[in-house]
């Protein structure tokens, strides 16, 4: 087993995401998005430019679902990782 922080187990758990978002399967995703950000802050740092993408993508999510105060938050939470 590779575990759920090993890069090619990230890269595809990304990919899930992001195909799951496109195909309107927000319920589904979720989830996904979620555990995707936990295991790029695990392996990579919560400031790390992939790790702030992760919470992007989950704030951008949230906003399709209508979920805007949340989103905001974490889409602000990425901003911040950035300064």
């Amino acid at each position: 087993s590779l575990g759920p922080t090993h890069p090619d187990m990230l890269m595809i758990l990304k990919n899930l995401c992001g195909l799951l978002h496109e195909l309107g399967r927000y319920d589904e995703a979720k989830p996904f998005y979620h555990l995707a950000q936990r295991s790029l802050e695990s392996a990579l740092g919560p400031k790390h430019p992939d790790t702030l993408e992760s919470l992007h993508n989950l704030s951008m999510l949230l906003q399709d679902e209508g979920e805007y105060a949340e989103a905001e938050l974490i889409c602000r939470q990425a901003l911040q990782g950035y300064e």
